[in-house]
């Protein structure tokens, strides 16, 4: 291959026996699962790194040995998923261009530093076997990151966001707090219902208010923060209530203006300790 790889699909030359000689002088964005598995080139030891890793061009393709620490050696832009799992301590390549699906499914890691190099992190990143408690480090540079990206990594402390990144998915994250950098332009109003404590950019463009674990959007309801509890009164001019706002909340109390003209699909359900609706 003489030039960049957009991507490189799962098992794309697997099982190709006699395979002996592979050549990527390219940069590499995306790696599927077991694309050279069981060739002549995979099954030669003298391929792989420190008989550890298996790197072909700007791609590391697989690991083997159950290592419990791994170092992604520098100038490489893609790993493969499902690679990592086991491993304690992760450093990533300062190269690396993406975080694919699945690509830290099974790590065991306390900690993780996603490099400034990587503009995307893909949905379900850690897949959904679970990391324990994790502290995630995001740098300046990231631009999206998609659906349920950290669901299943278990609980994280804090999620701190750059500016730089504009995107973010559906359910990405569950986590005490979250702070939203400026240049958000886009997210799904679903993770604010699995976060207990949210702070905003004051120059940030999505127009959201947090009162007393209400998040507003203009005049629209669009949320409410985990822990949420007690009475409450939606504030004078809220026109609509959005799908799934208050779902899993556990408000006792909601007083509802006459200003509403729209409650969302799925707006209050499953609040299992809400036992007053005053509605107009």
């Amino acid at each position: 291959f003489e030039g960049n790889i957009d991507k490189l699909g799962a098992g794309a030359f697997s099982n190709c026996p006699r395979l002996s000689n592979i050549e990527i002088k390219g940069n590499i964005l995306e790696l599927g699962r077991v694309v050279f598995t069981e060739t002549a080139y995979y099954n030669s030891a003298e391929n792989w790194t420190d008989n550890t890793g298996l790197y072909i061009g700007s791609g590391l393709f697989a690991i083997k040995g159950n290592p419990t620490e791994f170092v992604v050696k520098d100038g490489i832009t893609a790993f493969a998923p499902c690679i990592f799992e086991g491993v304690e301590k992760l450093t990533l390549s300062d190269d690396l261009l993406l975080i694919p699906s699945y690509g830290l499914d099974g790590i065991k890691c306390e900690t993780l530093e996603i490099p400034s190099s990587v503009k995307k992190i893909a949905a379900d990143a850690v897949g959904m076997s679970g990391v324990g408690e994790l502290t995630l480090i995001l740098n300046e540079g990231l631009e999206e990151i998609g659906d349920y990206a950290f669901y299943y990594a278990g609980k994280l402390k804090e999620v701190k966001i750059p500016d730089s990144v504009k995107i973010i998915g559906k359910n990405a994250f569950q986590t005490e707090r979250l702070e939203i950098g400026s240049g958000t332009q886009e997210i799904d109003y679903t993770i604010l219902n699995n976060i207990t404590e949210l702070k905003i950019s004051e120059t940030s463009k999505l127009g959201l208010e947090n009162i007393d674990g209400i998040i507003y959007k203009g005049t629209e309801v669009i949320g409410c923060l985990k822990g949420t509890t007690g009475a409450h009164v939606m504030r004078a001019g809220t026109t609509e209530i959005g799908d799934y706002a208050f779902k899993g909340s556990t408000i006792t109390s909601i007083t509802i203006p006459d200003s509403v003209t729209v409650i969302g699909e799925g707006a209050f359900s499953e609040c299992t300790a809400l036992e007053n609706v005053k509605l107009p």
